[in-house]
This record gives structure tokens, sequence and C-alpha cells, in this order.
């Protein structure tokens, strides 16, 4: 019965165990629930309440029941140890009393053989005695010496084993604390060696990026430098080219010109002169002369034409000097480009990290609004200030709670550079709000990626 009842106390103090887990599970949630969901809250803590009350009564019965069944058991086995115990009492009584009445009888039988007996034996027993005493007390003395000598050696030795055992406890304390303060130095060290690799890698990422920057400039100029000779050395060819045909053009217009004033004063001589011979003469002359002027002015329109084409190689050069121009640009752009992604990719994995931790946070959706909207006013005022941005200065009171509770460094400007303090305008219109019926709806949400990326933007200054 006692064992029964133990394992049914134990049961119930299970069951009891198990109810108060439910309820501390159910009052440590701290998320915000609808009012029906916080009433449903609260009658199911009422009614774990209740089955805890229950089950704790149930158990204390339990209990109670367990404890006077082991009472009673323990009452009931101390009775019989008893009675034994007095049977065996009575029963050995018995015998020493037949052993007794046994003895006297055989004295009797035998007084007068033990008083003679007795006479010798009182001679002997005194010599025996004195033999005895004499013995006794050198025994006695030995006894007593090595007693002394044990009572000493023990206390010896237990002196020696407890400060043995304290000089061990010693030296297991002290070795405790020369590895805690080990282990603490090897983590500081650690953690100091941490904190310098990453100096040294923003560092590094820094000298990384100025030297890439620099590299690029470099080649952006040497490629606008080329372009640009390359440029003036085709304006030079195409100019001189041009002139040369210019003058060649205007040589041969200018000969042209004679050649039809020649033609036209033969003319005139035609009209004039009366005797045949001399017409034939002028005739012949006029042919000769337009023959010229037809030639001097098909070479003057080759060389205008050579002109022209010559003026649009000018401009195709010109054209070309731009596109290199462009080229050049757009290379230099691409090389900064492709420096800056190597730079991010070392501390992409950061960035991810911060990202993903960030984005995955809950929050309201209200306060998730207010945050987009501060966000855009911020936005529109970095790319309006450029690189005169500055987080420490720019940033409204509001965000740089938002950026502390989320654990993002707000990054400052670097020494040198003056940032614009923006007066910002307090207070704002009035927006009358609609009653509407509310609905029941989720009320949280997570910051999201694009959020998390737009904060982290804002943190930072335009030239990190």
């Amino acid at each position: 019965k006692a064992k029964k009842a133990k394992k049914l106390a134990k049961k119930a103090k299970k069951a009891v165990r198990k109810l108060l887990k439910k309820l501390r599970k159910i009052l440590r949630r701290k998320k915000k629930l609808s009012k029906s969901a916080r009433r449903a809250r609260r009658r199911l803590i009422k009614r774990i309440k209740k089955a805890l009350r229950r089950k704790q009564r149930i158990a204390r019965r339990r209990a109670r029941a367990a404890r006077r069944a082991k009472r009673r058991a323990a009452i009931k086995k101390a009775r019989r140890n008893r009675r034994r115990a007095l049977r065996r009492r009575a029963v050995l009584k018995k015998l020493a009393k037949l052993r007794r009445r046994k003895a006297t009888a055989a004295r009797r039988r035998r007084i007068p053989m033990i008083k003679k007996l007795r006479r010798l034996r009182k001679g002997l027993k005194r010599r025996k005695a004195l033999k005895r005493a004499r013995r006794n007390r050198r025994r006695a003395a030995l006894k007593r010496a090595r007693r002394n000598r044990r009572r000493v050696n023990r206390r010896r030795s237990n002196r020696r084993a407890a400060a043995i055992k304290k000089a061990r406890r010693n030296r297991r304390r002290s070795a405790l604390k020369r590895a805690r303060r080990a282990r603490r130095a090897v983590l500081k060290r650690r953690r100091a060696a941490l904190k310098r690799a990453r100096r040294a890698l923003i560092k590094r990422q820094r000298k990384l990026k100025r030297r890439a920057l620099k590299r690029a400039r470099r080649v952006r100029r040497a490629a606008l430098k080329r372009a640009r000779r390359a440029c003036k050395k085709a304006k030079r060819r195409a100019l001189k080219r041009s002139r040369k045909l210019r003058r060649k053009g205007t040589r041969a217009k200018r000969i042209a010109r004679r050649a039809i004033k020649r033609v036209r004063k033969l003319v005139r001589k035609l009209r004039i002169c009366k005797s045949k011979r001399a017409a034939k003469r002028v005739r012949r002359a006029l042919r000769r002369a337009r023959r010229v002027a037809r030639k001097l002015i098909r070479r003057s329109r080759r060389v205008c034409k050579k002109v022209k084409r010559a003026l649009k190689r000018t401009k195709r050069a010109k054209r070309v000097c731009k596109k290199l121009k462009r080229r050049a640009v757009r290379r230099a752009r691409k090389a900064k480009r492709v420096i800056l992604r190597r730079l991010k990719k070392r501390s992409s994995r950061r960035y991810k990290k911060l990202i993903k931790r960030i984005s995955t946070t809950v929050i309201k959706r209200k306060t998730s609004r207010k945050i987009r909207k501060l966000l855009r006013k911020v936005l529109r005022k970095q790319r309006k200030l450029g690189k005169r941005y500055c987080p420490k200065k720019h940033l409204p009171r509001k965000l740089k709670k938002v950026l502390k509770a989320l654990k993002i460094k707000i990054i400052k400007c670097r020494k040198g550079r003056k940032a614009r303090r923006v007066r910002r305008r307090r207070g704002g219109r009035k927006v009358k709000r609609s009653r509407r019926a509310r609905r029941a709806r989720r009320r949280v949400a997570v910051i999201g990626r694009k959020l998390a990326r737009a904060l982290l933007r804002v943190s930072k200054c335009k030239k990190f």
C-alpha cells in the first residue's frame, strides 16, 4: 500500500510540474495580442490554475496518504521486532536459570572435595596472584607505553593526512585559479587580436580603395591624354590637308576664271573680225580656250570634292576623338567599378550577415511605415547634399533611435569636412483622420531586406 501511495504521489507531482511549465510558458509570451486572444489567454490561465490547484490538492492528499501508510508500516515493524526481542529475552532467561540450577546441584554434590581443593588452591593462588600481579603490572606498563606511542603516531599521522589534504586542496584551487586566469588572458588576447585584425582589414581596405581609385584616375588620365593627342594629330593633319586643298582649289578657280575671260574675249573678237582667216584663227583659239576652261573647271571641281572629303575626314576625326574620349572615360569607370566590386566582395559576407539580422527583426507595421517615411526624407536630403551629407548631423532623432535599437553603427564624417546643419521644420499640418471600423489583422511584420539596405545606406557618409 505504501509503495502504491508513493507512486501515486510521484505521478501527481509530475502532473503539477507539467502544468506549472505550461503556465510559465504562457506567461512568458510578451507578444501583443488582440482582445479576444487576451481573453482566451486569461481563460486558459484560469483553467490551468484551477487544474493546478486541483492537482496540487490531489498530490498533497496522496503524499499525506503515503506518509500515513509509511508511518503505519514503521509502527507495525517496530511492534513486531519488540515482540521478537521479548520472546528471545524470555528464552535466554529460562536457559540461564536452568544452567544455574544445574551448577548448584553439582556444587552441592562436590562440596567436601571442593573445600579440600580450595585450601590447596589458596596457597597456589597466593603464589600465582603474586606472579600474576607482577606480570600484569609489567603488561600494563607495556600496554600504556604502546598506547601512548600509538596515540602520538595516530595524532601525527592524522595531522600529516590533514596537512596533505589541505595542501592538495590548495594546489587544486591555485591550479584552477591559474587556469581561469590563463583562459581569461587567452580570451582577452584573442579579442584584442580580432579587434586588431578587424582594424587592419578596414585600414587595408581603405588603402586598397584609395590605391584603386588612384590607379583608375591614372588610367583615365592616360587614356584621355592619348585620346587628346590622337585627336590633335588628326585635327592637324586634316587642317593641313584642307588648307593645301583649299589653296589648290582657289588656284584652279582663278585659272578657270582667267580661261573663261579669255574665251569671252575671243568671242568678242570673233564678232568684230571681218576676214575669214582671222575668224578661223579666232575659232581655233576659242575651241582651245573652251577645252582648257572645261579642263580647269573639272580640276577645280575635283579639288573642291577633295576639300569636302578632307572636311568630312576632319569631322570624322573629331567624332573619333570624342568616341575615344568617351571610351576612355567608360573604361576608367569600368575599372573603378571592378575595383570597388572586388573591395566590396571582401566585406560582403559581414554586410550580408548584417542585412540578414536586420531584415528578420520583427516590428509593428505602424513603426515600419514611420521608418519608411523618415527614410524617404533622409534619402531626399542625401541626394540634395551629396558629399556634404553627414549622418551624425542630418539624421532625425527618431531614426537615430531606430538605428541604435537595431545595433547599426552611425559612421561619423572624417575630420576637416564641414557638414551643413539643416533646419528641421517642427510640427506640421494636421491631417483629419476618418473614423473607419478597424479590421482584425496582423499588426506586426519583419523589416525586410530593402528597408535594411536603405537603413545601412543612410547610416554611412557618402565617402565611405
